[in-house]
């Protein structure tokens, strides 16, 4: 069953710009005897299951990267895992490459709900697409028109 490092490990298998392992995602529902908050393991009580949930995915996102460059834009990634309590509702988070945007969001968002921590990354991840896109597809239109000069035939008109 997939866990943390399976998103851990997507972080080093690109190797160039066409990338098949773009994303990774698990959820898993599971036990667990240590408890947050003193770091000690807990006997077995055979009247309480201690269940967990654990949710966790890699994303990559487009972002500027401020250097002077030909292209401003530069793929980048960002893990958010998430341990659940399900007895004490308790959550452990763990982010990898957050963006300090994203961070200062989270943290000072009223509600630090589960959802509202999985909305905030994922709406920055998505923020920059559109402008992404664009940037290449003008980038597409300048090769075209300067390499790939391309007669049509003119019709001929009938009467």
């Amino acid at each position: 069953m997939p866990t943390i490092y399976s998103c851990i490990r997507a972080f080093g298998l690109r190797v160039d710009d066409s990338d098949t392992n773009f994303q990774s995602y698990f959820r898993r529902i599971g036990e667990d005897w240590n408890v947050p908050g003193d770091g000690r393991v807990r006997q077995p009580d055979v009247n309480i299951k201690p269940c967990t949930a654990e949710f966790g995915f890699n994303i990559r996102y487009p972002a500027k990267h401020g250097r002077e460059a030909n292209d401003p834009w530069v793929i980048r990634q960002l893990l958010v895992y998430r341990k659940h309590y399900l007895a004490s509702g308790a959550s452990s988070w763990i982010f990898v490459q957050c963006p300090p945007d994203l961070r200062e969001s989270i943290l000072t968002s009223a509600a630090f709900s589960g959802d509202a921590v999985y909305s905030a990354a994922l709406s920055f991840a998505v923020s920059n697409w559109r402008e992404y896109i664009n940037h290449l597809e003008e980038a597409v239109k300048k090769k075209v028109r300067v390499y790939i000069p391309i007669a049509l035939p003119k019709r001929q008109l009938r009467a």
